[in-house]
């Protein structure tokens, strides 16, 4: 009777610590794939923080690439073109540092319109959000340091924080209305 038991006691700890495994496991693994996502989105919580003067332990973290987001992280020189209109690519580039120059050409009219994207911007996100090739020009006005994001990654920070959401709404917003003003 008492090996029996002892048997069963034996069986049911050997029963909960492989659950007790296996749910930490499966915590792991959950942890290591949205870890880029959470990265990226306290660097942009760090950078905002920054910009507005506030200085902490969260800004020393966050503020600049490193570890596992420094393979996205790309430098161009000045003038260097970042895609040509009509390229395809669903990349999405965040502007880190610098400024970088978007060039429009209305074959039409044979004219070219320009504006600028200041850093802590996205874009390229049009082409990855609307499935269609690259619609305007890019190119460095000087040197500049950006996050190239691959759709995934950028699909993932979109369900992740609703805030880079209203970021990204406020920048789209912000280029159709430039877009209208320089067609009228």
């Amino acid at each position: 009777m008492y090996g029996t038991l002892g048997e069963l006691i034996i069986l049911l700890v050997s029963v909960y610590f492989f659950f007790v495994f296996f749910f930490v496991g499966a915590q792991f693994a959950k942890v290591t794939d949205t870890l880029e996502i959470l990265l990226f989105s306290n660097l942009l919580k760090a950078r905002k923080d920054s910009a507005e003067n506030r200085r902490g332990l969260w800004q020393k973290l966050f503020v600049f690439p490193d570890g596992v987001m420094k393979k996205y992280l790309r430098h161009y020189k000045k003038d260097e073109i970042i895609f040509n209109k009509g390229d395809s690519g669903n990349d999405v580039y965040y502007l880190l540092d610098g400024t970088a120059e978007v060039l429009f050409l209305d074959s039409e009219k044979s004219t070219v319109s320009s504006s600028i994207l200041e850093s802590g911007v996205f874009f390229g996100e049009m082409s990855h959000l609307l499935s269609e090739k690259r619609n305007a020009t890019v190119k460095a006005k000087t040197g500049i340091s950006a996050l190239v994001l691959p759709p995934r990654l950028f699909d993932e920070v979109l369900n992740y924080d609703t805030g880079i959401d209203r970021t990204v709404i406020e920048n789209l917003t912000q280029r159709l209305k430039a877009a209208n003003e320089r067609n009228l």
